[in-house]
């Protein structure tokens, strides 16, 4: 199942373009590192989407996803081998995520149910190198336009090879793309209650869509 869910939200990546770098000084230009560093490791991610799964008790779900190394024919069939860093959040805003501090404490308006990380997940077995799971952390993310969105936290995960705990650095400041239901035709839909059901469902929502361009 969780491969299934996997295979899902990479065939969003389709639809989605490469960030691009800052370059808010016109003398100098800037280029973020877009980078995750776990187990004193840097991994690119050069990629972001954020997709919508509706709303349970006045908080609005979302996945939060960086990425590099995936490709995708005009099916939106995966191919390629990359790294995968995942939250699943939940915020106040219905159009995007509210920018702010998102963290595992739950007292927190902005809450992170899950952060999962993948390396050197490839395509051709299913399979990835290594599976981390966020454990503690925070994250700031705010947005520097429309377009383009700046997210920089530290978090304790644990996982790898020997299951270790780490210290982990997220870096990015560059283009993301949003997924949600204006994206989809929600005639006579109906979606389940439970928040993990629903998820799934919007999973093969844009699986399907992608199969039919």
């Amino acid at each position: 199942m969780r491969y299934l869910i996997y295979t899902l939200s990479f065939a969003l990546f389709l639809v989605f373009t490469s960030c691009s770098d800052d370059d808010d000084n016109g003398n100098t230009p800037q280029t973020p590192s877009n980078t995750f560093k776990i187990n004193n490791i840097s991994h690119p991610l050069t990629n972001c989407e954020v997709v919508y799964f509706g709303e349970w008790d006045g908080a609005h779900e979302y996945d939060i996803l960086f990425y590099n190394g995936i490709t995708f024919d005009s099916l939106g069939n995966p191919s390629g081998k990359g790294d995968i860093l995942i939250f699943e959040i939940e915020s106040t805003n219905e159009t995007r995520p509210t920018a702010g501090v998102y963290s595992r404490n739950i007292d927190n308006d902005f809450f992170i149910w899950e952060g999962y990380f993948w390396k050197g997940y490839d395509t051709s077995t299913d399979m990835e190198e290594e599976e981390w799971d966020m454990v503690t952390g925070s994250f700031d993310l705010s947005y520097r336009d429309n377009n383009r969105l700046s997210c920089s936290g530290n978090f304790g995960f644990i996982g790898g090879v020997a299951m270790n705990p780490s210290d982990a650095i997220l870096t990015y400041l560059g283009s993301f793309d949003l997924v949600d239901e204006n994206d989809f035709n929600l005639n006579e839909q109906v979606f389940s209650s439970d928040r993990e059901e629903r998820r799934a469902q919007y999973r093969e929502l844009i699986w399907n869509r992608l199969n039919r361009k």
